[in-house]
């Protein structure tokens, strides 16, 4: 007698947590706009507008060693792996950086922002983490993402080499 008296309270107690969701509750839909035309004597049905939503995920950097490629807010460089190598008309170089961003937020980044910059995905790499392989003319990028372990995040390398046919030109 005691355990119906206990799940009779218990369940007394949820009703009210899910009465959005019962079943016999009729769902009131918002009707869709109509459109009269201007005689009067036509109705159309306005076209659906999606709501503007602002992505997820990392923001730009506005601190970027090369000017095509884009960076997110929070990496911190690692000056002891790092080299770049800038003239006239060379560009390379191996940008090594740590985040506690995740994984997915990063690569994510990259695939989001690279190709606004110019840069065509070439192809993706999961091994001990993600390597990313973007080209433009005469120049390739590999973005690799290695995880560190949870306290010390992620290394991201960016490696910015020229290509055989920026090679054909010097």
């Amino acid at each position: 007698m005691a355990r119906w008296i206990v799940l009779m309270m218990v369940v007394t107690m949820m009703l009210p947590a899910c009465k959005s969701g019962m079943p016999w509750q009729a769902k009131s839909n918002q009707p869709v706009a109509e459109k009269v035309d201007t005689l009067g004597a036509e109705k159309t049905k306005e076209p659906y507008e999606a709501p503007v939503i602002e992505q997820p995920g990392l923001a730009l950097s506005p601190e970027q060693r090369f000017k095509d490629i884009p960076l997110p807010v929070g990496l911190k460089e690692d000056l002891d792996r790092t080299f770049v190598y800038q003239s006239s008309t060379l560009e390379v170089g191996r940008m090594v950086y740590k985040s506690r961003s995740t994984l997915v937020d990063l690569t994510q980044f990259f695939l989001r922002e690279c190709p606004t910059a110019g840069w065509k995905l070439q192809n993706v790499l999961e091994a001990e983490g993600k390597t990313l392989v973007f080209v433009k003319p005469g120049k390739a990028l590999d973005v690799q993402i290695i995880r560190r372990g949870f306290l010390k995040g992620r290394r991201v390398s960016i490696t910015l080499r020229p290509t055989k046919e920026a090679e054909s030109g010097l």
